[in-house]
């Protein structure tokens, strides 16, 4: 029977399930996913767990949330990590899983970067018209 749970985060439900065989199997043996990359691979992995967990809304969660949802991934995925850890797959999955946090940061980082700069005045903004607080 496939595991299944659901948790709140935010106001937002995400239902982690547990991955067939078949899934898993075709998603690093497939002729077409083979030639996805490490990163690629692990989005479709928890694109498959979890369907609501988009990159829009992983980009706007706190690492604390994106951590829960992986021990609820890990929970119900018990079984499947067990079996990469022992034939020692897991070590590219967790490379696959950091370039991918890497690479959203990196495509965040200018816009975040442009904000800050802004926020400090650094833009060349006039902040004598910026509103003091009291």
């Amino acid at each position: 029977m496939q595991k299944i749970k659901t948790i709140q985060i935010n106001g937002n439900s995400f239902t982690v399930k547990e991955l067939p065989v078949r899934v898993i199997w075709n998603l690093f043996n497939n002729g077409s996913a083979a030639k996805q990359s490490g990163v690629e691979r692990v989005q479709s992995l928890l694109k498959l767990a979890c369907p609501e967990l988009t990159e829009e809304l992983l980009l706007d969660l706190y690492p604390s949330e994106v951590k829960e949802i992986w021990t609820v991934f890990e929970e119900v995925n018990a079984d499947f990590l067990g079996v990469i850890r022992q034939v020692g797959l897991d070590v590219a999955m967790i490379g696959a899983v950091k370039e991918s946090i890497t690479t959203s940061i990196m495509q965040f980082a200018p816009s975040l970067a442009q904000a800050t700069a802004k926020a400090s005045g650094t833009t060349g903004t006039d902040s004598s018209s910026l509103p003091l607080s009291s």
